[in-house]
Parts: structure tokens; C-alpha cells; sequence
């Protein structure tokens, strides 16, 4: 297959000494609205024993469940696509492996340096003003206090039209040295940029073993080491952001037992309290052992999308979301990651993400968060805030 004009690139950095860089493409599967199931099953049975780079945009639902997505899409990005990449290799502990195809040092080499100090950021502006936003969530609320949902994932989107093409690699660079998320990515795909730093995995795959491990609850980091440990000790003891966690981790105990041995399913930690560059976070991990001969797509389909990133229950709440947010979310709120020979597989949550289609010009942040009835619109709108300014700066307050 002929290489596109431009070569792909596709990097998933742990940021504990484990990282892969996919250059190139060998074979692609897209889909740009509904997905094939029987095509997806066939292409990774056919590439069982390569490297499948996934791309998971978030209204793969439309292909789960009986959903629709209307709402204005500036990214337009596909929904699916599995890539075969040309050339991978394995970064462990600075050391890389070429663990397939011919050498390509040059572009290896690019990514060890360092960006160079005058990496532009972006000043985004927000599609929903803050009047806007605080109105939205009272509306969510009105609709818990009805019953239709115990808790919703809402979204904002912060963006830029007529953003000139720039180095998009420094740009994942300085974004991913002030965060050190655990599933950051850098990913350069036809004319799709994304420069990640996600601190949340959404499920791998290790022979028979699935690990979930959705986050809920989120502080910033103190300006000092006193006030830092007093943020996460209000994170541990509020019994809201531990309420937000619990209903989701059910859910992903729920969605994990359509694929699990009946009795499998275990909850393997509870409110673990994570710290990273700019936020703390409450973090639970469940796991399961998947029954004998269960595909890619029967994992995807029980799981997808990630409790963390919807709600609970999660199918009225995909619906709350495309009636009340004003924006497509597509790789926003999707996954990402890479499939190893024999399966398995890491994917991460495309969250805390610099979006750019470079044919329109066209640069975006979404963020958001949980909202319960327990939930306050100012402080979900500045957690909002938190959770971007390591990504952006100086956000527009002129339009909040």
C-alpha cells in the first residue's frame, strides 16, 4: 500500500519508562459514522500477529446502541480506525527497540529532543459563556431530581478558528513536560493532530485479564506543600467526589461482567488518591477475567464509552449529553492505544487533549466533568478551568 504524502506518527508515552512510537502506514480500516463490526473482527483476526494502532471517537456509541450525534462538528474526525503502522518501536527506560519494520532513527530522534523554548501556546475561547455553562448544569440537575439520570458527564468545548498549521510535536512536547500524564499521545494522522496528556486509562488487556480504571474526583495541586496535602485530604474525605466515583465504578463492574467469567469481576482498589503535575485525583481499579475467545469488538461493545465519560445510567445519559451539549465531541472522550501481536492491548481516555484539523484550520480543548445533584456550577465551572491550564493559557474571559 502506498504511503500517504505525509508520514503518520503515532506515540503512546506511560511516562514510567514504557513507550511506543508507530511510524507510517501500512494498512488502514476507517469508518467515518458507523462501524462494521464483522469488519472490524476481520481485520483483527487478518493482523493478529502485527501492531494495530486504534482510534476510538466517542460516537462509536451510534454503533452500539440505538444513539445519534447531531450536534456542530468543527474536528471531523472519523468515528473508527485501526492503522497497521509501517515501523514501531519500543522506548523502555530510554532504550529503543525496532520491534518492527526498517529503522527510521530520524524521526526516533525527533522525538527525544527537547521543544524548542519559544513552542507557542494557544488562547482558546469558550463556545458556552459561564452564564451558559451554570445554566446547563442547573439543567442537569433538574433532570436528576427527576429521576432520568444519578449522574451526568458534561462537556464545554474551548476552541480557535483560523489557527495557522504549527510545530505539533513541541507543542505535545511542552504540554506533555508540565503534566507527565500516565497515557499522554501524540498522534499526527492525515490531517489530524492530537497532542494528549490524559492521566486515565480506560481498559487493557493482558492475556485473559481486564483493568478498568476510571477516575472521578479532582483538586488542583497547592501552591505549597501544605496547602497540597490539605487539597487531598479534602478530596479523600468529600463524600460528593466519592459518591461520583462509587456510581461509576458499579458501572464499569457492570459493563466488565458481559465479557467476564461469571464471579470475576473485582473491585482491586477504591478511591485510590493519585497525584499529577497540576491535579490529584481519585482513582478505582476494577479488574476481570474475560471468557475464552472474546474479540476486540465484543470487549469494545460491552465497555464503550468509558463510565467516566458518560454517566450513570449510561445510555439515558449519552442522551442528556447530545440534547445539552453544543458541540460533537468525536475523539474527545474516546480512546486511543495500541494492539499488540496476540491481542493485547492499553487504551487510554482522550481527555486533557489539544485537537487541530489542520485542512480547516480549526483548534479545540473540550473539558468537563461529572455533575450530580450534589454537584456546585461554579466550582464544576473552575474545575473546568483546573483541569486545562496546563494545556492552554490565559483562556478568554471576555466571553465568560
Amino acid at each position: 500500500m502506498k504511503e500517504a504524502e505525509h508520514t503518520s506518527l503515532f506515540y503512546f508515552n506511560s511516562n514510567s519508562g514504557d513507550t511506543w512510537l508507530c511510524i507510517g502506514s501500512e494498512k488502514e480500516l476507517v469508518f467515518e459514522d458507523r462501524v462494521n463490526w464483522k469488519e472490524v473482527d476481520d481485520f483483527t483476526e487478518q493482523f493478529r500477529k502485527d501492531y494495530i494502532v486504534a482510534l476510538i471517537g466517542f460516537d462509536v456509541k451510534n454503533s452500539i446502541e440505538q444513539l445519534h450525534s447531531s450536534n456542530e462538528d468543527h474536528f471531523q474526525s472519523p468515528a473508527f480506525a485501526f492503522i497497521v503502522p509501517q515501523t514501531v518501536y519500543h522506548i523502555r527506560e530510554n532504550v529503543a527497540d525496532l520491534v518492527k519494520g526498517k529503522s527510521r532513527t530520524d524521526i526516533l530522534l525527533k522525538f527525544l529532543e527537547e521543544p524548542q523554548p519559544d513552542t507557542p501556546s494557544f488562547q482558546l475561547h469558550p463556545r458556552l459563556s459561564k452564564k451558559e455553562y451554570l445554566k446547563k448544569i442547573e439543567r442537569i440537575q433538574e433532570y436528576i431530581q427527576k429521576g432520568d439520570s444519578y449522574e451526568v458527564n458534561f462537556c464545554q468545548i474551548f476552541e480557535k478558528k483560523n489557527v495557522s498549521p504549527f510545530n505539533y510535536l513541541d507543542t505535545y512536547k511542552r504540554i506533555h513536560n508540565t503534566t507527565k500524564a500516565p497515557f499522554s499521545a501524540f498522534i499526527d494522522w492525515r490531517e489530524f493532530k492530537m497532542m494528549g496528556a490524559s492521566p486515565e486509562r480506560f481498559i487493557k488487556r493482558v492475556g485473559h485479564l481486564l483493568v478498568s480504571q476510571p477516575i472521578k474526583g479532582t483538586r488542583k495541586r497547592g501552591n505549597s506543600a501544605y496547602e497540597d496535602e490539605l487539597l487531598k485530604k479534602e478530596l479523600i474525605n468529600s463524600e460528593k467526589e466519592k459518591a461520583e466515583n462509587v456510581m461509576i465504578v458499579d458501572l464499569v463492574r457492570n459493563d466488565l461482567a458481559k465479557v467476564a467469567l461469571p464471579g470475576s469481576v473485582k473491585v482491586e482498589e477504591l478511591f485510590g488518591l493519585y497525584t499529577f503535575e497540576s491535579v490529584h485525583q481519585l482513582i478505582s481499579t476494577v479488574i476481570c477475567t474475560l471468557r475464552e475467545d472474546t474479540t476486540f469488538s465484543q470487549i469494545l461493545k460491552a465497555t464503550f464509552p468509558m463510565g467516566s465519560m458518560t454517566g450513570a445510567p449510561k445510555i439515558r445519559s449519552l442522551e442528556l449529553i447530545e440534547e445539552l451539549e453544543n458541540f460533537k465531541r468525536g475523539w474527545y472522550s474516546g480512546s486511543v492505544g495500541l494492539i499488540q501481536p496476540k491481542g493485547n492491548f492499553d487504551l487510554n481516555v482522550v481527555i486533557r487533549t489539544l485537537l487541530y484539523n489542520e485542512k480547516n484550520k480549526y483548534l479545540c480543548c473540550p473539558v468537563g466533568g461529572a455533575i450530580t445533584d450534589l454537584s456546585s456550577p461554579e466550582e464544576e465551572y473552575e474545575e473546568c478551568l483546573v483541569k486545562i491550564e496546563r494545556l492552554v493559557t490565559n483562556q478568554d474571559e471576555s466571553l465568560v
